[in-house]
Order: C-alpha cells, then structure tokens, then sequence
C-alpha cells in the first residue's frame, strides 16, 4: 500500500461530491443531519470505494482474474444479504446495498471491456440502470409495491447518480499503478467473460421476472382478510350515528360555494364552466368558452400519457360542461368553435383505444394483453 500514490485531487473531490448528494437526498427525506450520520455516510462511501478497489478483477492472460481478495469479499456480501432478507435488519441492509454497488463496480471492470467507446457507455448506463433498480425493487417487493410508481421512479434516478458519483471515483482509484505497474493480482479465481456475460444475463432475467411476478400478484391478496362479524352471508356491517342538531340552507351552502370558486385563482376549464351554470353570468361563460378553445387548439388529453384514469377524468369534464353550458348558453360558440371542440373529443375518444406504452404497462401489471381502454 504504501507504493500506492493517490491522485489526491480527482479522488477526493469525486468523494466529496458523492458524500454531497448523499446528505442532499437525506435531506430531501426530512433526516436530521448530526455528526453520527455524516460519518456514516463517509464510512459508506468510503467502504463501497475500497472494497471495489481491493476485489477489483483483471485480465491476464487472455481471461479475467478475479483476486482471492475479491473472492472472499464476494463470499461475505453473501452472507449480509442473506442475513438482510432473514432478518430485516437495517444495517443487514446498508451492507447489501453496498455490496450490491460493490459488486455492479466489479461487473463494470468485467464487462465494459470493449474497443468501442459506444458500448462501453451503453454498458455503464445499463449497469448503473440496473443496479439502482435493485435495491429500490427489493423494498418495494418486501412492502408489496405499497409506494406510487412516479416516486419509485424518483428514487431509482436518484439511486443512479449516486451510483454514476461512485463509478467515478472507482475508475480513478482502478487506474493507479503498484510500484509503477498496472495493479495485477498474484492469484485468484479465473474466468471468462463470456461466462460471467452469460451469467449476468440470466440472473438480471430471472430477477426481472420475480419481481414483474410479486408486482402483478401485489394488487390484490391471495386470500381476503376476515373481519370481525363480516360472513358470507352478512358481508356488510352498516353503523349509525346520532343526527346532527344544525340545519343547513342549501341555498346559502351553494352561493358561498360559488364565492370561495370565484375568489379561487386556480380555476381551471371545468370550474369556469361550473361559475357559467352557478351564476348564470355570461363573463364566466366567455372566460368557459375562450380556456376550452385554448385547450382545444393544444390538443390536450390525446397524448399517450393522458389515456390513464386522471386525465380520461379530466377530459371529460370537459365534454360534461361543454354540453351543459352550450345548452344554456346555445350561441356561445361559433360553428367553426364547435367543429373544432367536436373534432377534439373525437381524437380523444380515438386515442383511448389506440393502445400506447402506457396500456402495455398497464397490461403487463395484469398479466394480460391490452385492448380497448387501459385497465388500471
């Protein structure tokens, strides 16, 4: 070790970033930031760092050679895992998921291996992609898919610069030499990269259909829960409570509904057209008219990512007031209005059964092929 000449600079400022992004995203989630956890985020960074450095593979002679270092490191992440999925202990899972960046770091050195710069990047981004996959489908299938999927998401993109953080400081440390020579091992377990190419294949398939299994069985349970004095014969339990004492004006109720709607300056289409029908004043009829043609002329809701349950939703809103308000307002819209908000409703009524990535995702989750409207 003590031939090893650090190149202070690019190491240390690639690990001040990555301890940066690792308190940022602390951060994000509320944490408290204190002494101990900011040294437990250097000890994390720092660990995953030397121990990709310490078990790093290499070439020689034609086959990779996985040192006994590595090996017996390797033999050992396999026992925390084992000890995490056991026992749910918490530091049980701070040491698989550095183990599982160590061990993406040394798939990296394996695998991203070739002449074109082009593949070598593909291959770095898939490995980043799928190593912030894992950590982040392991707690979803252990919490049976309990999180929304826009912030999985998050946390996966998350996850992947803090792997691309880590890949940087492990590609400086690869590149110092031992006594002037490139850092070769004296013996360890030799291998082929096409085994191990192989290898990384069928285990990333076999994991991708676990967890699209556990996804599609997390919606509903195997078998419903039972409730006290809930049976097949009397499946509900209705419950009462006193009547309330006060009474309520309808009227009253609705003209301060109509007042809180107005002083609201997040109206959207429907709420305009709901003050055309409330009030009966033409202003927000004509406010109602101009925020629909708007729309229109953009063509919202006809885009993949509309034809899910929210923005069907809100389309049709705005077919249910258009009808209402044009019936009590008839020559609120010109002929060239009308033909243009109809053709509008046509390509959105067409696009919900044009079948898009979004009914495929949909489909996927439930096991069967997508037709007609999404199914979610």
């Amino acid at each position: 070790m003590r031939y090893i000449r650090l190149p202070v600079t690019k190491t240390s400022g690639t690990l001040f970033v990555t301890l940066a992004w690792m308190a940022l995203l602390h951060q994000w989630q509320g944490g408290p930031t204190t002494l101990f956890i900011f040294m437990e985020q250097v000890t994390f960074v720092v660990g995953v760092t030397v121990c990709a450095w310490v078990g790093q593979p290499a070439r020689a002679h034609g086959r990779g050679l996985w040192p006994w270092s590595g090996v017996v490191l390797g033999l050992f992440f396999v026992l925390v895992a084992g000890w995490y999925l056991l026992t749910d202990n918490a530091a049980a899972g701070w040491g698989t998921f550095a183990a599982v960046l160590v061990v993406m770091l040394w798939l990296d050195d394996m695998l991203a291996d070739s002449q074109s710069w082009i593949l070598r990047f593909c291959m770095h981004i898939l490995l980043f992609a799928i190593t912030a996959a894992i950590p982040v489908l392991i707690v979803q299938v252990r919490e049976h898919f309990a999180d929304e999927e826009f912030f999985v998401t998050l946390q996966w993109g998350e996850l992947t610069v803090l792997i691309a953080l880590l890949w940087c400081g492990h590609r400086f440390l690869k590149s110092l030499p031992v006594n002037g020579m490139p850092r070769i091992p004296k013996g360890g377990l030799r291998f082929r990269y096409i085994g191990v190419t192989l290898a990384f294949i069928v285990l990333a398939a076999a994991g991708g259909y676990y967890v699209l299994r556990a996804y599609q069985t997390s919606f509903f349970p195997a078998r419903a829960p039972a409730y006290p004095g809930i049976t097949a014969e009397r499946p509900f339990e209705c419950g009462t409570v006193a009547p309330g004492s006060k009474v309520y004006d309808g009227r009253q109720v609705f003209a301060r509904y109509m007042a809180l709607l107005a002083a609201n300056a997040n109206k959207g289409t429907p709420e305009l057209g709901m003050l055309a029908l409330g009030t009966g004043q033409n202003e927000w009829a004509q406010r109602f008219r101009l925020s629909l043609l708007n729309e229109a002329g953009q063509g919202r809701y006809t885009g993949a990512s509309s034809s899910v349950k929210y923005g069907q939703f809100n389309a049709a809103l705005r077919v249910y007031y258009y009808q209402r308000v044009t019936q009590h307002y008839p020559a609120l819209f010109t002929p060239a209005e009308k033909q243009l908000i109809q053709q509008w409703f046509t390509q959105i009524n067409r696009d919900i059964y044009h079948v898009d990535w979004v009914d495929w995702a949909y489909a996927l989750a439930f096991d069967t092929r997508p037709s007609g409207p999404y199914l979610n």
